[in-house]
């Protein structure tokens, strides 16, 4: 019954540190000694201390506790934290037995108080350099109290994180390499170079070199140029500057772009975007020529692109 009620009262105490614990755990007692046994209700407080110090281990908030070394307790304990009494005979041999050990301080109950100083005091008749202080509670927050006895400290987020990292390797991996993919992802959406041209009947579209659609060009393209793939002449991707950010030159009359130069959109114009659609420059071919025996107006234009040559560092 002790052990179920120090479990019951360290698992509502970590509801101080831990937002939302597990309502099933596998809670294993051993002894650090083989022959160890255990009888009768005085390891209470103990046992109730040592289960919120591991649950806060294995949860791993930002606030640990730890039993102070050098010190022992005795006293049963109560699922609400009351601290109950260990009788005459049982605390005075208690004392008896922490005080020729080593350990400096003894926690127990208040209530066997006059039975325990009666005992100490008797052996310090004997062995009056003996210091052994007697710390008495009534309940488990008079334990928690006392920075003599239970020592709580703040975690560093750095340890807290390494800590949750060796537990979750497995997550922690799977976790990061998710990252990593959602982060390369998310450099390709964020790539704007012109690399490649796709189209419709409505439009021809510039897209990265992962295939997403920067922006386009307004012009119908025919059934014949979207089956043969003839619209590739109309538009060739290339660094003009050698900067490293690529250029698209067309010879295509995008709709709003002749609106906004007032060019006759039936006129073929050459026209060169930078990777965001913002002209360069354009050029509309309107040379006359006349000889001797011909007259050339200039109702002519681009109607394929080749290829480009730099002349004069343009």
């Amino acid at each position: 019954m002790q052990c179920k009620n120090s479990w019951e009262l360290a698992l509502n105490l970590s509801k101080n540190y831990v937002k939302k614990p597990y309502h099933f755990h596998e809670v294993i007692i051993n002894f650090d000694k083989k022959e160890g046994f255990y009888q009768g209700n005085s390891l209470g407080i103990a046992l109730s201390l040592s289960f919120l110090e591991q649950i806060l281990m294995f949860y791993n908030p930002t606030y640990l506790i730890k039993i102070k070394e050098q010190t022992a307790l005795t006293g049963g304990i109560t699922e609400t934290g009351k601290v109950l009494s260990t009788s005459e005979e049982i605390i005075k041999q208690k004392v008896a037995n922490v005080f020729y050990s080593e350990l400096n301080s003894f926690v127990l109950p208040k209530c066997d108080e006059p039975f325990a100083n009666y005992k100490l005091n008797q052996l310090k008749l004997k062995y009056p350099n003996r210091n052994l202080k007697l710390i008495l509670v009534d309940d488990i927050n008079d334990v928690l109290n006392r920075r003599d006895v239970v020592d709580i400290q703040k975690q560093k987020l750095i340890v807290r994180s390494a800590k949750f990292i060796k537990k979750n390797w497995l997550s922690a991996a799977a976790t990061l390499i998710f990252s990593i993919l959602f982060a390369y992802l998310y450099v390709l959406d964020l790539d704007d170079n012109p690399n490649s041209i796709g189209a419709d009947g409505n439009a021809i579209y510039i897209k990265n070199k992962n295939g997403k659609v920067l922006w386009k060009i307004n012009s119908i393209v025919t059934p014949y140029a979207l089956q043969t793939k003839y619209f590739i002449k109309k538009v060739k991707i290339v660094d003009i500057n050698n900067d490293g950010v690529n250029e698209v030159i067309s010879c295509l009359a995008d709709y709003d772009i002749t609106k906004t130069l007032n060019y006759i959109a039936t006129q073929n114009i050459l026209t060169c975007f930078d990777k965001t659609k913002k002209i360069v420059w354009t050029y509309q071919f309107k040379d006359y020529v006349k000889t001797s025996t011909n007259n050339l107006d200039n109702k002519y234009g681009s109607n394929n692109i080749l290829d480009t040559i730099t002349f004069c560092g343009e």
